[in-house]
């Protein structure tokens, strides 16, 4: 389903499912206009995006799941995304993926568990602001860092594991955030096989990583803090 670029309307839908299995077929895409969808919506897909946006307002009230094996989540690069429903599940599961890349997007996004077993990043929030919780669940395989947070003020919490078995690349990096931004809250454990977490540049915000049992091995730097 596309609503593209030069609608300014406004789009209903109730319960609805989306199952795309040409390869690189996508799910929800939005460029402009408003989508309300009240009902729970599930996507899957194989390689293509689950949920797309580079403008508008998408609101999820009614519960989302998306499922994909090598795409890409939910991809946002403008616009305002609102994902808050209480009594449906909200879910990601990118299975060779990123499961959540989101630049410059105003958030509002409470999921109840996201999970990525690929991807350059597992998560990726990119001058985002608002507030985005991401549940629990379990991110791994990203060849790059596991949950990237850059720039932006807004608030983020993930209650997951993270794994990153890269000799380079951070399970956590945070950098470049902006005088006021929220808290970034990680309450998973950790692990790593180099560096562990990286803090660069950031001009405001605090980070806390609490999880019981964090493990940063191998030769890279554990903790690395620079420039804050």
């Amino acid at each position: 389903m596309a609503i593209n670029a030069g609608n300014t309307g406004t789009f209903n839908f109730n319960t609805m499912t989306l199952g795309n299995t040409v390869t690189s077929g996508g799910g929800i895409q939005v460029a402009s206009g408003t989508l309300n969808i009240s009902g729970l919506a599930n996507i899957d897909t194989t390689s293509g995006v689950g949920i797309s946006q580079s403008g508008g307002t998408i609101n999820f009230t009614g519960g989302v799941t998306v499922d994909t094996t090598t795409g890409t989540g939910i991809l946002g690069t403008a616009g305002t995304m609102s994902i808050t429903a209480t009594a449906a599940a909200q879910t990601v599961n990118a299975t060779g993926g990123t499961a959540i890349n989101l630049s410059g997007v105003a958030a509002t996004i409470a999921l109840d568990s996201t999970s990525s077993a690929g991807g350059i990043n597992n998560v990726s929030l990119t001058d985002v602001t608002g507030i985005v919780g991401l549940g629990t669940g379990a991110l791994s395989g990203a060849t790059g860092a596991s949950f990237n947070v850059v720039g932006g003020t807004a608030a983020v919490s993930y209650s997951g594991t993270v794994n990153n078995s890269g000799a380079f690349s951070p399970a956590l990096n945070v950098q470049s955030r902006l005088a006021g931004a929220g808290l970034v809250a990680l309450s998973g454990n950790l692990t790593a096989s180099g560096l562990g977490v990286s803090l660069n540049n950031n001009a405001g915000g605090t980070v806390t990583v609490s999880g019981a049992s964090n493990s940063f091995t191998g030769g890279g730097t554990g903790i690395s803090i620079t420039a804050n």
